[in-house]
């Protein structure tokens, strides 16, 4: 079969067209299996948790039976024999730079496939055949690999070149588009978490600044105390200093962090984060306090919470702003060690986040 160019053209005027993550179905995926003689197509938004594991955070789907993106997500994505040796390493993601193409027939053997729990409890009662897809990575806010694949089923015949050159040619508008929706969901998602805390009343005031620690949003008390702050103030100056070291350690490290005193003795936590190739600083206090008093008492948690006398060294390094690979090698464990503690420690405080666990144990 050959795709015919018209198709082509309009399938990559819809995809350009496509101006929200809710809009991928109807702007991307129907145009896909239009143009590839499909009967359905899957997005997948992937992204590395804590602990280094590829996780879905979006999805969408289209064709005759949607049950199948859910069972594929909660069942089966572990197994995706076409997925798993692009993303199942999240650590070796960065190795990407374009498009990845991928095809179930061309990758794996049919002999091989019928072998596999994934054909015999997936593919196979599903009646999905071979899985045509592109593979896009986008760095913006943290690394994540973005899927759209195009299934056929058993009875229809695999995808063939000329499939594979068609979708080969909407590669580049399509990797566009997906990084415009990613930043759009990146700056929404950040916009409405900023408003939420500058509206609530938990006590919580931020600051972001850019790698010249221009403020560039906080909280309005933030703000007030940064329109008091003059570059050669103590203040500045420790503030800079902290800033300075976190970009060093970032060279070094993934995960950068440090508790800083800032501002009569308000203790906060200073956090580096990079979005596509800005760099910025974030600084949080999510401690009760007033400033000019002493908003964060000395270490103490209490042995409350059953942890052991490792978990509670763990919670004293994480405390003090150390990474896992610095709490690894202060306390001569394995990272992976580490991070199991970590489990532990954030199940038994009822916490999922490193800030949480320190507002937690400064308020237990």
């Amino acid at each position: 079969m050959t795709v015919d160019t018209a198709t082509t053209v309009t399938t990559i005027r819809s995809i350009v067209s496509c101006e929200t993550l809710s809009n991928v179905t109807d702007s991307i995926l129907d145009p896909l299996v239009r143009l590839l003689n499909a009967d359905s197509a899957v997005y997948l938004q992937i992204q590395s948790d804590d602990y280094h594991r590829p996780v879905i955070q979006h999805s969408s789907y289209t064709g005759g039976c949607p049950k199948i993106l859910e069972q594929y997500k909660s069942d089966f994505f572990d197994e995706d024999p076409v997925l798993n040796p692009i993303i199942g390493r999240p650590e070796r993601w960065k190795q990407y730079s374009s498009p990845v193409e991928i095809q179930l027939s061309r990758q794996v053997k049919p002999s091989e496939l019928r072998e596999t729990d994934f054909f015999r409890s997936f593919l196979h009662p599903n009646n999905l055949g071979d899985v045509l897809g592109l593979v896009v990575p986008i760095d913006l806010d943290g690394l994540k690999m973005h899927c759209v694949g195009v299934h056929r089923s058993e009875q229809s015949p695999r995808f063939t070149e000329q499939h594979n050159a068609a979708l080969a040619s909407i590669s580049g508008p399509l990797q566009m588009v997906l990084q415009n929706l990613s930043l759009k969901n990146v700056v929404d998602e950040q916009a409405a978490l900023l408003q939420l805390l500058d509206k609530s009343d938990l006590n919580v005031e931020f600051a972001v600044l850019d790698r010249k620690l221009q403020l560039k949003r906080a909280s309005h008390r933030f703000r007030e105390v940064f329109r008091t702050l003059t570059p050669d103030s103590d203040e500045f100056t420790h503030l800079r200093a902290a800033a300075r070291e976190l970009e060093y350690r970032l060279t070094q490290d993934s995960e950068v962090r440090t508790a800083i005193e800032l501002f009569g003795n308000c203790y906060a936590e200073l956090s580096s984060l990079t979005v596509g190739s800005e760099l910025y600083f974030v600084l949080v206090t999510p401690f009760q306090g007033s400033y000019g008093e002493s908003s964060l008492p000395p270490f103490a948690l209490k042995n409350d919470f059953a942890l052991t006398r490792r978990e509670r060294e763990v919670v004293e390094q994480v405390a003090s702003g150390q990474s896992n690979a610095q709490v690894s090698s202060t306390l001569g464990i394995s990272i992976r060690t580490v991070e199991n503690h970590l489990r532990a420690i954030f199940y038994k405080l009822g916490v999922n986040s490193r800030t949480q666990l320190i507002h937690r144990i400064y308020h237990n």
